[in-house]
């Protein structure tokens, strides 16, 4: 039988490691009564295991606790940031292998596995089941705004619209963008705010029966907005008509990519009508 302040320390240290997803700290256990040389002892015979200097899990480390390692590794003041905070809100379906951090003060390095970040504001900061998180707008914002993301977060309130950068500052600035991209590429123009039924599309070639549509935070990132999204290009589809989206942030960053998906569109359509609209040949849209 165990001496009471055997079995005392071990039932403290169960829920010590309860309360913190399995993992525990050097410090801690020195503050249970464990002395160094216990902790070596179980460190022998593997009844804790080292993830970080000093810290220690206590079984099988799951994402959570792989997280909550890597900020009591790097101090009071750090939080999960970056894709870590992004698999925390469960934006994306894994915890990447390499974890990172934010720090809000500390000259804490970063290390093997384990990426460390500096200039984080302390009201950037929030907890998830007690672990020190980036804020969603703050996560998004260090990763960039990923449009898919933003849309998750959106559609999941994690964060508001107006939250958001504006991501289209002028309707008339997109679409001198998108026309001078269609210029560049040797493309016919499109028509402008296409009336189809009751839709008005965005730009359009109806005698090819393409379309694009601009896709903005605001009002597509909401889950009913992109439901109601889908079901309006699967009206399109229905009669006959492709259509390609396109972001504001997209059109600025990656305008090439938008000209080869849109040429393709397009010179498929139109060799398949064999038709030659807006003095535009099938030979030119193919490079044929």
């Amino acid at each position: 039988m165990l001496p009471s302040d055997v079995v005392t320390k071990e039932r403290a240290l169960a829920a010590l490691a309860r309360r913190q997803d399995g993992v525990v700290t050097r410090a801690q256990l020195g503050e249970l009564g464990f002395a160094p040389q216990e902790v070596r002892t179980r460190l022998a015979h593997g009844r804790l295991a080292s993830v970080y200097r000093g810290i220690y899990a206590v079984g099988p480390l799951s994402d959570r606790g792989r997280v909550r390692a890597a900020t009591l590794a790097t101090g009071p003041h750090s939080a999960g940031s970056f894709s870590t905070a992004t698999a925390l809100y469960r934006l994306i379906p894994t915890l990447p292998a390499v974890l990172h951090v934010s720090l809000t003060r500390g000259d804490r390095r970063s290390r093997k596995g384990l990426v460390v970040h500096h200039g984080l504001e302390p009201e950037d900061v929030t907890h998830l089941a007690g672990i020190p998180v980036t804020t969603p707008i703050r996560t998004l914002e260090d990763l960039g705004w990923p449009d898919r993301l933003v849309r998750e977060a959106l559609a999941r309130n994690l964060i508001r619209p107006e939250q958001l950068p504006s991501e289209n500052p002028l309707d008339n600035d997109f679409e001198e963008r998108f026309r001078e991209l269609v210029r560049r590429a040797g493309l016919p123009q499109p028509r402008s705010q296409y009336r189809l039924g009751p839709n008005r599309l965005d730009f359009a070639w109806p005698e090819l029966r393409i379309a694009v549509e601009t896709d903005g935070w605001a009002t597509h990132g909401r889950r009913q907005g992109f439901e109601d999204d889908r079901a309006r290009d699967a009206v399109l589809l229905a009669a006959g008509w492709r259509v390609l989206r396109v972001t504001y942030r997209q059109l600025c960053r990656r305008p090439t990519l938008v000209a080869a998906q849109l040429s393709a569109i397009l010179a498929q359509a139109a060799s398949a009508s064999n038709s030659s609209v807006y003095g535009w040949s099938v030979a030119s849209a193919t490079g044929a």
